[in-house]
C-alpha cells in the first residue's frame, strides 16, 4: 500500500478559521431580524416614546416586542447548520484558488489495486503536487452582503434613526432606556404618567451647584444603607416637582409626613429644609421619600455635613515693622470660604495673669474694651488664606502699652473661629520733642483701664497739662499748642463721659505731632490711611473706592505742596494706573456674574424639566465669548502701557490674561462651569496684579530717588 502524503501542519488550524468564517457568513443573516426589531425598540427608547403610554399599553408593546424579537430569531436560526470539515476544506480552496481539489486529494485513497506498484507511483506523484498546493492556503474575509439579507435598505433608516435618537436624549439616555424597559406601575394609582424631578440646594453662601437626585423624571439611584449616602451641606434645602399620578403626593422625612402644594394642572410641588436627625443611630441623616398613593416614588438617604467653625491662628510671632505698624502673620480656612477676617485687641491687666505667670482664659479680655482690626479675607472661591496684614496704631491710645491679641474668623453663617492670644506691646512712636514726649506720657497713662475710670488720675493728668501750658517757650510760643493743651485740660477737669475722653486723646495726640515734626506726620497718617484704602479696594474692585482714593491723594499732594514739601510722582502714578486697573476688574467681575447666573439659571431650568433653556444657542455664546476676548485685548494694551512705565509686566496680570483667554474659550463652547473657575482666577490675577504693580514701584522709587527726597517719602510712605 502506497505510502500517505502528510497534510501541512497549519491545515488543522486554517480548517477551524474556515469553519468560523462560515458560521459568521450564516450567522448574520440569521441575527439581521432579530437586530431590526431591537434597532426599531432602541429608537423608540431613546425618543422617550413608551412613557407616553400608561402603564398597561407600556407592558403590552413591551411583550410585543420580545415576542416579534423571539420570532425573529427562531426563524433566522432555524435552518442554522455549523459548517463541517468538507465545507471548510472547499472555502479554503476557493479562496485560494486552488483547482481540482488538493485538499480532498490528500484525504483520498487509489481506487487501482493495492499491489499494483505503477499505479501506487503515479498516486504518490499526484498527492505529493496536490500537497505542494496546499501550502499557499487562505481562508478570506466574510462574505456578507446585507442587500441579500435587507434588500429594501431598511438598516440605513434604522440607523439614521438610533444617531438621531441618541443626540436627543443626550445624557439622559441611561434614563430613557431604563423607563423603556420598566413601565411606571406606580400610575395606576393615581391616573396617568408621572414625571418626578427632585434636587437639593446647598446653601448660598457655599458657592456648590445643585445635588440632583433624579435623572429623565426617575430616581437616579435608590439608597438603602449609610454606606452610600448622599452628602450635603447643613442648611441645604430639598426641592420636589411631581408631574402626573392623580393622587396629592407626600414628602416623608424620615418619620416627620408633609404634604405638596398645587403647581398648575396636574402639577405638586414642596421646597423644605433639610435637617440632621440626631435621636438616630446614624446621626446627622435625612431619609427622603415620594410617596403618591401606595406608591414610593423615590428614596434617598442623605448625609448632612455639618459647617465646622472657621479655623484661624497666628503663623508667627507679632511684628513691627520699620515705620512702626504692628505686622500679624496668620493662616485661616473654612469648609466653604471665610467672610471676614479680624484681630481683637484688648488691653491687658496683671489680673489675665495666673499664679505661675501664664495668661489666664482670654475671655478675661472681653470684659474690658476692644478694639477690631480688620485683615483681608479670602479671595472669592478660595477657602483657605495665608497672609500678612500691617496696621499703624502709633496713633491709637495704647501705643506703647501691653494687650492681648486674638484672631477670629466668621464664616458664611456667622460661626467664628478663634485663635488663642498672643500677648504684646502695641507699637508706639517715639517722640523727640520734649513737651511732645510729655505730652504723649500722659495720654499713655490716661489710656489704661485703671486711668480712664479713676477721676484722680486724670486731675493728676490736667495739673500736668496745665504746667506744660504755662510754659509757651519750651514749644516756640505755638498759640495752637497752648489752646489745645487748655482745652484738654478743661475737659478732664469736667469729668468727661467716654465719648468726649476719646476726644481728649485724639486732641494730645495731634498737638504731639505737631509739636514733634510741624506737622509733617499728619500727612503721614493720611497716607497710611489711603493706601489702607487701596489695599480693600484691589481685595473689593470697588470703583468708589478708587475714586475717594485718588481724591485724597490729590488733597494731600496740594496741601504739602503749598507747605514747600518735595512733590511726588507716586500720586501721579496711582492716577495713571489704577482707575485703569479697576476698569478691568469691575468689567470682568460683571462677565463673571454674568456667567454665573447663566448657570444657576442653566440648573434650575433643567431640574423644572424645561429643554428649551439648557443652551443659549452658538450666536450669544459666541457673543460672551467675543466680550471676553475684547477685554483681554484691554487688558493686554494695558500691560503694554504698564512696561513702559516699571519696564516689567508682574506676572499676576500675564496669568490673568492667559485665564480670560481660558474663559473665552469655554463660553465660546457654551461651558459656563469652566468659564466662571477661569473668569474667577482672572479677577484675583488683576487684583493680585494690581498689588504687585503698586509694590514694584515703591521698591524702584526707594532705589532712584535722590536722599533728601527719598527720606521725605519714607516719612509718607510706610515700606510694606
Amino acid at each position: 500500500m502506497a505510502a500517505k502524503i502528510r497534510a501541512p501542519r497549519r491545515l488543522s488550524l486554517r480548517l477551524v478559521a474556515a469553519q468560523v468564517v462560515l458560521l459568521w457568513e450564516r450567522l448574520m443573516p440569521a441575527l439581521w431580524p432579530g437586530l431590526a426589531v431591537a434597532g426599531v425598540f432602541l429608537v423608540l427608547a431613546l425618543f422617550g416614546a413608551f412613557t407616553l403610554f400608561s402603564p398597561f399599553w407600556h407592558a403590552l408593546f413591551l411583550a410585543l416586542f420580545a415576542a416579534a424579537g423571539g420570532f425573529a430569531l427562531w426563524r433566522g436560526f432555524g435552518g442554522l447548520v455549523f459548517p463541517d470539515r468538507a465545507q471548510a476544506r472547499r472555502r479554503i480552496e476557493i479562496a485560494s484558488g486552488l483547482d481540482n481539489r488538493p485538499l480532498e486529494a490528500l484525504d483520498d485513497h487509489p481506487a487501482t489495486n493495492a499491489d499494483d506498484a505503477g499505479g501506487a507511483v503515479l498516486w504518490r506523484q499526484h498527492q505529493k503536487r496536490m500537497a505542494a498546493l496546499a501550502k499557499r492556503l487562505k481562508i478570506g474575509f466574510p462574505a456578507i452582503s446585507m442587500a441579500v439579507c435587507d434588500p429594501r435598505g431598511v438598516r440605513f433608516f434604522i440607523v439614521l434613526a438610533l444617531g438621531i435618537a441618541l443626540v436627543d436624549a443626550g445624557g439622559e439616555a441611561s434614563g430613557r432606556l431604563h423607563g423603556a424597559i420598566s413601565p411606571d406601575w406606580r400610575a395606576l394609582g393615581g391616573g396617568g404618567q408621572t414625571r418626578l424631578d427632585v434636587w437639593v440646594s446647598p446653601p448660598e453662601y457655599t458657592g456648590l451647584a445643585p445635588v440632583f437626585l433624579t435623572r429623565a423624571g426617575r430616581p437616579q439611584e435608590e439608597v438603602d444603607g449609610p454606606a452610600d449616602l448622599i452628602s450635603v451641606p447643613v442648611g441645604s434645602r430639598v426641592e420636589v416637582r411631581l408631574d402626573g399620578g392623580g393622587d396629592m403626593p407626600d414628602l416623608w422625612r424620615d418619620e416627620e409626613e408633609t404634604s405638596f402644594e398645587p403647581n398648575g394642572p396636574g402639577g405638586f410641588k414642596i421646597a423644605l429644609p433639610l435637617e440632621p436627625v440626631r435621636d438616630k443611630e446614624q446621626s446627622g441623616t435625612v431619609e427622603l421619600r415620594v410617596v403618591q398613593g401606595w406608591w414610593t416614588l423615590g428614596r434617598w438617604s442623605l448625609a448632612i455635613t455639618e459647617d465646622h467653625l472657621p479655623e484661624i491662628d497666628f503663623v508667627a510671632p507679632l511684628a513691627k515693622s520699620e515705620r512702626m505698624a504692628l505686622r500679624i502673620d496668620y493662616e485661616a480656612g473654612d469648609d466653604y470660604g471665610i467672610e471676614t477676617v479680624m484681630a481683637e485687641i484688648s488691653q491687658f491687666t496683671n489680673s489675665m495673669l495666673g499664679r505661675e505667670g501664664n495668661l489666664i482664659s482670654s475671655k478675661a479680655a472681653a470684659r474690658g474694651e476692644i478694639f477690631n482690626l480688620m485683615l483681608p479675607a479670602p479671595a472669592l472661591g478660595e477657602g483657605r488664606i495665608h497672609d500678612s496684614a500691617y496696621h499703624d496704631l502709633t496713633a491709637h491710645p495704647w501705643a506703647g502699652l501691653p494687650v492681648l491679641v486674638r484672631l477670629k474668623a466668621t464664616d458664611g453663617i456667622g460661626q467664628t473661629g478663634y485663635s488663642s492670644s498672643k500677648l504684646t506691646v502695641l507699637p508706639a512712636r517715639e517722640f523727640s520733642h520734649p513737651v511732645a514726649a510729655a505730652i504723649i506720657e500722659e495720654r499713655r497713662r490716661l489710656s489704661r483701664r485703671e486711668g480712664s475710670r479713676g477721676g484722680a488720675l486724670r486731675r493728676h493728668a490736667a495739673y500736668n497739662l496745665g504746667v506744660l501750658a504755662k510754659t509757651p517757650d519750651e514749644f516756640g510760643n505755638d498759640m495752637v499748642v497752648f489752646l489745645g493743651l487748655q482745652i484738654a485740660r478743661r475737659r478732664l477737669l469736667e469729668d468727661p463721659a467716654p465719648s468726649e475722653f476719646g476726644e481728649v486723646q485724639r486732641l494730645l495726640w495731634d498737638i504731639a505731632l505737631r509739636l514733634d515734626d510741624d506737622g509733617l506726620s499728619l500727612a503721614e497718617r493720611d497716607f497710611r490711611a489711603m493706601i489702607d484704602m487701596a489695599r480693600e479696594m484691589l481685595h473689593t474692585g470697588s470703583r468708589e473706592g478708587a475714586r475717594e482714593m485718588l481724591a485724597r491723594f490729590r488733597e494731600t499732594l496740594e496741601n504739602l505742596q503749598r507747605e514747600g514739601a518735595p512733590s511726588s510722582v507716586f500720586s501721579k502714578f496711582m492716577a495713571d494706573v489704577m482707575p485703569a486697573l479697576n476698569a478691568l476688574m469691575e468689567e470682568q467681575q460683571a462677565l463673571l456674574d454674568e456667567s454665573f447666573s447663566r448657570a444657576r439659571e442653566r440648573s434650575a431650568s433643567r431640574a423644572d424639566g424645561r429643554s428649551g433653556g439648557e443652551e443659549d444657542g452658538s450666536a450669544k455664546a459666541l457673543s460672551r465669548g467675543e466680550a471676553q476676548t475684547d477685554l483681554r485685548r484691554q487688558l493686554d494694551d494695558f500691560m503694554n502701557q504698564l512696561a513702559g512705565k516699571l519696564g516689567e509686566v508682574p506676572r499676576e496680570l500675564g496669568q490673568s490674561s492667559r485665564s480670560m483667554g481660558e474663559a473665552s474659550r469655554a463660553l465660546a463652547r457654551d461651558d459656563l462651569g469652566e468659564a466662571t473657575d477661569y473668569q474667577a482666577r482672572a479677577l484675583e490675577g488683576l487684583r493680585q496684579g494690581a498689588k504687585a504693580a503698586i509694590e514694584t514701584y515703591l521698591r524702584q522709587m526707594e532705589a532712584n530717588r535722590p536722599a533728601p527726597e527719598k527720606a521725605y517719602i519714607e516719612r509718607l510712605i510706610p515700606r510694606y
